[in-house]
């Protein structure tokens, strides 16, 4: 009787034994099949992985300051002609993240007036050199920043005419 018990526990035990290694060979199997991950390097999960700030302790700033930023819109946006002969104006705003070492990010329209505003507003504001970034306790740090861009004809009032 002593030698069944024996028996059944031993095999009991080499039951269990195989268990790991089935369990290991079957998610080995399933993973096989499942596509592979893109390999990010240590520089791209980390700029991933930090916040993106609306309000900080110091805002970031287009090199030169206010003046040197209208500057340089003034000197490098173009009225679209189809724009100007479709008598569209308003106000774009644009909104992109300044990152921590000043470049510019997720460009993206926050508020439209017409497509090929936006889309000039868009070209011109990724032609921007880096900006001074942000920061928070003294630290460089992601910024989402939104910038508003007006699109004036000559002699027309300063307020939005969307297409509707």
């Amino acid at each position: 009787m002593k030698d069944t018990k024996v028996q059944k526990a031993n095999l009991q035990l080499k039951k269990t034994a195989w268990l790991p290694i089935g369990l290991t060979a079957m998610f080995l199997i399933c993973t096989a099949f499942l596509p592979a991950k893109a390999q990010t390097t240590k520089t791209d999960t980390a700029v991933k992985e930090e916040p993106i700030f609306i309000v900080v302790e110091e805002q970031p700033e287009f090199i030169g300051g206010e003046e040197a930023r209208l500057k340089f819109l003034m000197d490098n946006l173009k009225y679209p002609r189809e724009a100007k002969e479709a008598n569209l104006y308003g106000k774009v705003i644009v909104s992109f993240v300044v990152e921590v070492d000043g470049s510019l990010s997720n460009i993206k329209i926050l508020r439209s007036v017409h497509p090929l505003l936006d889309a000039e507003a868009i070209r011109v504001v990724k032609l921007m050199p880096n900006w001074k970034a942000g920061k928070q306790r003294g630290k460089a740090v992601r910024v989402q920043y939104h910038l508003p861009i007006t699109f004036i004809l000559n002699g027309k009032p300063k307020e939005d005419k969307r297409k509707k």
